[in-house]
């Protein structure tokens, strides 16, 4: 349960598991399950909690569509695993598609044929319900998921659709014979394990990942942002460019995605392209944060003051953010203002004591300001948190020396060469 919600649907499995074995579900069946009961209601609670939705923009109705559209979607590509997607856009609210009502009438209606047959055939009705208990919480009943169906939720519930398959294949065997029974069933195994190695191969980066997206549904929006994404995370701006201008195309709301391509021609070095992005970002969204944090920054660094008051427009959209914090911390420590980048530093790592650039900057600012100890302290958490980080490495090895651990200090100078880090030559010539 620490690891993946859906294994709050176990105390129904058990509940299945016990039908399966014909056993009586009396009270003792039911005080054994009242623990992981309990454990699940928790776990779910806290999960509904943590996860980003917006269910509150679609009716009850909708919500029914778009889970049993998506159901048909399961159980359609658990029979033909064809045009598989690493992600499927969900329609917008009120932009149901009429034929939702078909695929989700008829999803219910396999459902309850399965039912119907597992009430003389136990394999049936166990597979049809761990099918059934095991996908509905990946499904839009309690929340929206950002996208309408993801294959790879349905390893765990498949079991139970083959095993309801294997099941209904015994029915008619005495009809048209066994031989011809397992053929079939022989030949389905060696085409889904082919099909199947032929799948891992789209996984295996990024790239083939998104460009498989992209090829199965050209109007998809997120696999030509995230392939821009991939491509800038490598360096090919031109390339990530090309990919974040169509996403742009294809969004209805396009501040997210405006911003993500202000940050490519950044990248770039085209600064006032950058500028206009983020600018139209905020005048189609006015209250979002990361917007006015992007443009914070990319005015302040060109000497504009007024990226000051954009940063604390993103702390107060968004006050929950430690990278906003950090952000305005720098533009403080640039002003040589440094006990209030201090505390916007130290504000960070309240909020979020993963964030390995607080720690950094803090540490890096104690040791300018003298406070050599406390300097070490940060900036080996931030090391521990990331342990490739060069920049900190660099600053951790300036420490040390100051207090005359020149063998410790050498060592990490090395390590952070190594990792990149941009090392002044006087600091070189102390590795002589």
């Amino acid at each position: 349960m620490l690891t993946k919600p859906q294994a709050v649907s176990l105390p129904l499995v058990l509940v299945l598991i016990n039908y399966w074995e014909g056993k009586r579900f009396n009270f003792l069946a039911l005080k054994a399950l009242i623990p992981f009961f309990l454990l699940s209601l928790l776990f779910g609670f806290m999960a509904l909690q943590l996860m980003d939705d917006n269910v509150s923009e679609y009716s009850f109705l909708e919500q029914i569509l778009l889970s049993g559209h998506a159901c048909f979607l399961y159980l359609l590509k658990g029979i033909a695993p064809f045009e598989l997607s690493h992600y499927m856009e969900i329609p917008l609210a009120g932009e149901i598609p009429g034929y939702y009502y078909l695929s989700a009438l008829f999803s219910m209606l396999l459902l309850f044929v399965g039912f119907w047959f597992g009430r003389n055939n136990r394999l049936i009705g166990f597979g049809v319900g761990f099918f059934t208990v095991t996908l509905i919480f990946s499904l839009h009943l309690l929340k929206i998921n950002s996208g309408l169906a993801y294959d790879r939720f349905t390893y765990l519930p498949y079991i139970g659709l083959f095993l309801a398959f294997i099941g209904f294949i015994k029915l008619p065997k005495k009809i048209i014979g066994n031989k011809l029974v397992y053929s079939c069933a022989i030949l389905l195994i060696i085409s889904f394990g082919l099909l199947a190695n032929q799948r891992s191969r789209v996984w295996e980066n990024d790239d083939t990942l998104w460009v498989n997206s992209i090829e199965t549904d050209p109007s998809n929006k997120m696999g030509w942002c995230k392939r821009a994404r991939y491509y800038t995370s490598i360096g090919l701006y031109d390339k990530a460019l090309a990919d974040q201008q169509k996403c742009v195309e294809l969004s209805i709301k396009k501040a997210d995605a405006l911003v993500n391509r202000g940050n490519i021609y950044r990248g770039m070095g085209k600064l006032n392209t950058a500028l206009a992005d983020y600018s139209e970002a905020i005048k189609q969204e006015p209250n979002y944060s990361l917007a006015y944090s992007c443009r914070g920054v990319l005015l302040f660094q060109s000497g504009n003051k007024e990226g000051i008051e954009d940063l604390k427009k993103a702390i107060e959209f968004d006050p929950s953010s430690s990278s906003h914090q950090v952000n305005l911390g720098l533009a403080y420590e640039l002003n040589r203002e440094f006990k209030i980048s201090i505390e916007l530093y130290s504000k960070a790592i309240e909020l979020n004591p993963y964030d390995y650039l607080a720690w950094k900057y803090r540490g890096s600012l104690l040791l300018l300001m003298g406070n050599t100890k406390q300097a070490i302290s940060d900036l080996e958490k931030a090391i521990s948190l990331r342990p490739d980080f060069g920049e900190a490495w660099y600053n951790l090895s300036k420490a040390n020396d100051k207090i005359n651990k020149v063998v410790l200090a050498k060592k990490q100078l090395e390590k952070a060469i190594l990792l990149g880090a941009k090392v002044d030559d006087e600091d070189r010539e102390k590795l002589n």
